[in-house]
């Protein structure tokens, strides 16, 4: 069953994260990440959190920002889908709606979709 992503949701999700980054970092470690989802409306088992992380840490940088945390949720409730979020940026960049992205904005396009 989908769940939405409420603005209140996401208000908690920011204060949770905010209280494990303790470091005030702006990241939190993956096993943070796991024991966070568990206090929310959208807990995770172990298995499915493999798959999570993998989706929002393809690199395994193991340092978790507040917004890949929101992209997997999102993710997760089914409010949107990583190729939803990749045609978003890349309409950022497409202002003609040409399908095209001129070269001159790979330097700016590039890390906006890399970061999704």
């Amino acid at each position: 069953m989908e769940k939405t992503v409420s603005r209140e949701d996401i208000d908690d999700l920011r204060k949770l994260f905010a209280r494990y980054d303790s470091s005030k970092t702006g990241v939190i470690r993956p096993e943070q990440l796991y024991e966070l989802l568990d206090k929310t409306r959208f807990p995770i088992s172990k298995t499915e959190f493999k798959d999570f992380l993998l989706k929002i840490d393809p690199i395994g940088r193991n340092a978790i920002t507040f917004d890949q945390l929101l992209d997997g949720v999102k993710i997760k409730a089914g409010n949107t889908s990583l190729r939803q979020e990749l045609i978003n940026a890349f309409r950022v960049f497409d202002s003609k709606n040409t399908g095209y992205v001129p070269v001159s904005y790979t330097h700016l396009t590039l890390p906006t979709i890399c970061s999704v």
